[in-house]
């Protein structure tokens, strides 16, 4: 049993972190005090980290609430960069548990507790072929080998004794019903025969109340002794000219209540989402955006718990472009050229094509700027291109971020095992550059530190 602290990484792959060579872009840097924040994730989904230079801990400041389970009186979920947890009863913000980057052979299996209460969480390393449990301790975590498979997977039932809440339906055909035990009533999201439309009913067979008429599903999911159903669903706006609205059901056998109405978000996709009973009379809904609510059964006002802010994107890029061309040759020559007249080069290839470049600005200014310079030296064909961090080539950094004390950041992309990566490096005045964050994609080594 090795004990490792709690703030180093722990090498793995979360559901929906990108799992491909080169897919986890940097961008969007800027110093926080002593601290580099910057935006990291694919071309569709980021999240916002926070890296320390002094310790090289990194945190996750706006998780969503994914694959969430109650251990002891706490929330623990995970996300695309880690294991969380959080306290319903208090007005604290989610706490990283650990940091989950997709660096590495290993991969997150599962979140939950022990007896004690304690955060469980359990990997597989494909490197080693190892199932690995880490089990809280003090400031740090064990970490507890598991001989095979099967033994890991009986030892987390015996270990782990974290509530999962209910995973909603997502995907709906026809439709979707909920039949009351040893009853006749029947809770459905069913389509309209002839129509695009759906509509919500509660009842027995005759005796059916229609809800919802005019909606279209997006969740529906129910407790485990099916007493309490959650249905979300967009409706029509109830004022000529409003918009659709995403409008959250609470259902038992004898009623069904709209409990929370937000606009919704377009457009609205069915994703995961999850439901929990509390001891109380409310409910823990995680909904498809990874915000939290809790929901009172008695009328009262929903109240959201973890806050879902939308995704920075990744910020739009001035690259300096000398060519486009089919043939490698020509690339590699001019690319050839620019490194023997003492200038930033790089290679992109896509569909086919390759494009060298020399430089990436956040400003059209700088970018133009550079061009000039490059023509003043024979590259007649410099010019601009616009686009964010997924179309910039090995070779190129962008991003620098100077902190109040002098100390410089950037990304850099760079070539590595055939694929093209993204780095975040830093220089402290009168210090040689330095490797601040390596990339967190599949396929890397794992960061110094990593357990």
């Amino acid at each position: 049993m090795r004990r490792v602290l709690w703030f180093g990484f722990l090498a793995g792959v979360v559901a929906g972190v990108p799992a491909q060579a080169g897919d986890c872009f940097f961008s969007n840097l800027r110093w926080r005090a002593d601290s580099v924040e910057f935006v990291a994730g694919s071309a569709t989904e980021t999240r916002t980290l926070l890296a320390d230079p002094a310790t090289g801990r990194i945190l996750c400041l706006d998780p969503r609430v994914r694959e969430p389970v109650m251990a002891g009186g706490r929330v623990v979920f995970t996300d695309l960069f880690g294991v969380f947890e959080f306290d319903p009863a208090s007005a604290a913000r989610p706490r990283q548990v650990l940091f989950v980057p997709g660096a590495g052979s290993a991969f997150l299996r599962a979140a939950g507790a022990d007896a004690r209460g304690r955060t469980l969480v359990w990997t597989y390393d494909r490197d080693r072929a190892e199932h690995v449990f880490w089990s809280a301790a003090g400031t740090g975590y064990d970490r507890i080998v598991q001989p095979s498979g099967i033994a890991a997977l009986g030892a987390w039932r015996t270990r782990n004794v974290a509530t999962a809440f209910a995973a909603a339906a997502t995907r709906f055909v026809r439709s979707t019903c909920l039949r009351r035990p040893h009853g006749e009533e029947r809770l459905c999201i069913e389509s309209v025969a002839g129509t695009d439309r759906w509509r919500l009913t509660l009842g027995a067979p005759n005796d059916v109340s229609v809800l919802a008429p005019d909606c279209t599903p997006v969740a529906f999911a129910a407790i485990a002794d099916s007493s309490l159903a959650l249905v979300e669903v967009v409706e029509p706006g109830a004022d000529a000219g409003s918009g659709p609205a995403l409008v959250t059901w609470l259902a038992r056998w004898s009623e069904g209540a709209r409990r929370m109405t937000r606009v919704a978000p377009p457009p609205v996709r069915a994703t995961a989402s999850w439901f929990h009973r509390e001891a109380g009379q409310s409910v823990l809904w995680a909904d498809a955006s990874g915000t939290l609510w809790r929901i009172p059964l008695d009328g009262g006002d929903a109240k959201m718990l973890v806050e879902a802010p939308p995704p920075k994107r990744h910020a739009e890029l001035f690259r300096v472009v000398l060519t486009v061309t089919e043939r490698l040759g020509t690339a590699d020559s001019l690319q050839a050229r620019l490194a023997a007249a003492g200038q930033e080069a790089g290679i992109a290839v896509r569909a086919g094509l390759h494009e060298v470049q020399s430089g990436a600005y956040a400003e059209r200014g700088p970018a133009q700027a550079r061009v000039a310079a490059l023509r003043q030296r024979g590259f007649a064909g410099a010019r601009v291109e616009s686009g964010d961090p997924t179309s910039l080539a090995p070779g190129v950094e962008f991003g620098h971020a100077t902190g109040t004390s002098g100390r410089v950041a950037w990304v850099r992309r760079v070539e590595r095992r055939g694929g093209v990566y993204t780095e975040l490096w830093m220089q402290t005045p009168g210090e040689a550059p330095r490797l601040l964050v390596p990339s967190l994609d599949a396929g890397m080594p794992a960061a110094a530190g990593s357990p």
